[in-house]
């Protein structure tokens, strides 16, 4: 009886030890990771001071959905509008998805962008592209109209989320970038990367991402960097109806620490209501930043609607229109309830009947 107790007890063990040390790898991979982005990147991004970046579009988000919600995006894997924060977020996307972004944003200012994911079982590879055309007009020395041109700009992005666990995924993607001006063109190109960490007993997901890590974009002789920057943002689900977001931003061309905030609730099956705020440490004053949206869901089809405010140079507005299509792969936790369920209560077998009744006779 000794010998059958210790073997139970070594079952106990190990089975502690598979949970225990998938969880202490974890830990030690986000604290090397967030550790060499500290000591590697961060004196870089305080080497520029304001306005000495290139591809200031990067920085523009697209994704309705996102925008609604301040921004706070890095450490919220709800759709594949997370390629463009984090793209080790990629890994907790588990259907196709394409969609398609318009933004209508100053006078004369439009921006589209076309995203595409597909999960696999242990990989997730994203899409997405993004344009912006600017119409501007030259002027004499008197202030005359002279002729209209335009600014454009474009990136490619491709990019890949690994999944080491179920809960926790690293990503990498890199971007070709486009920028013409009049007759002037400069061409360039960068990467992103970031990890992923959710906690689905306790309703949080974790992100850490570096975005356009590269040289910067040259026009005729002079180079300008790229806004590298340093994002780490989180989600909670408060209820099964609402989540909060928080993020954290340091951007190599704005000195200070930036904030944003975010919160979703889920009114009715097809409707979904957003709030979010971005925090400006410069602009603090003026109470700039709120943002607003909603999401509407009908089957497989989606459309996401964001509202921003700009005060002085007016309002705009996002449009995101979206289908998942195809088989979706299992969720992890549907796989871990069902396991769990078909293994609870296993039907005992004769000799471990005969077993039991022996040892209630041996206490009698």
């Amino acid at each position: 009886m000794k010998i059958k107790t210790k073997s139970v007890r070594s079952k106990k063990l190990d089975g502690r030890r598979k949970v225990i040390y998938p969880l202490f790898s974890i830990l030690i991979l986000l604290l090397t990771y967030h550790f060499l982005l500290i000591t590697v990147l961060c004196s870089a991004i305080y080497t520029y001071t304001d306005g000495t970046t290139s591809a200031q579009f990067l920085n523009i988000p697209v994704s309705a959905r996102a925008v609604a919600l301040g921004d706070a995006y890095t450490g919220y894997a709800a759709d594949s509008g997370v390629i463009e924060y984090n793209p080790a977020g990629l890994g907790n996307l588990y259907t196709n998805d394409i969609r398609l972004s318009n933004l209508f944003y100053f006078e004369d200012t439009a921006i589209q962008s076309l995203t595409l994911v597909l999960p696999k079982k242990k990989f997730v590879l994203g899409f997405s592209g993004k344009y912006l055309n600017v119409k501007d007009t030259e002027r004499d020395i008197s202030g005359n109209d002279k002729n209209d041109f335009y600014i454009t700009n474009w990136s490619v992005l491709f990019g890949a989320a690994y999944k080491i666990t179920p809960d926790f995924f690293v990503g990498l993607s890199a971007r070709n970038i486009s920028e013409k001006l009049k007759d002037k063109k400069a061409s360039g190109a960068a990467l992103n990367t970031g990890i992923y960490l959710t906690l689905p007993k306790q309703k949080i997901d974790l992100g850490v991402s570096v975005v356009n890590i590269g040289q910067g974009l040259k026009f005729i002789d002079e180079r300008d960097p790229l806004s590298l920057t340093l994002k780490l943002g989180g989600s909670w689900g408060i209820t099964h109806k609402t989540t909060l977001l928080v993020e954290v931003i340091q951007q190599k061309d704005i000195s200070s620490l930036r904030q944003r905030l975010g919160l979703e609730y889920h009114l009715t099956e097809p409707l979904w209501l957003r709030l979010g705020w971005k925090i400006d440490q410069r602009k603090f004053d003026n109470y700039t930043g709120f943002t607003s949206g909603f999401g509407l869901r009908y089957n497989k089809f989606y459309l996401d609607y964001a509202f921003v405010p700009h005060y002085d140079l007016g309002v705009s507005h996002y449009v995101t229109m979206g289908l998942r299509f195809g088989k979706s792969l299992p969720l992890p936790k549907q796989k871990i309830e069902e396991e769990s369920e078909t293994q609870e209560e296993p039907p005992p077998s004769p000799e471990k009947q005969q077993e039991e009744t022996t040892e209630q006779e041996d206490e009698e």
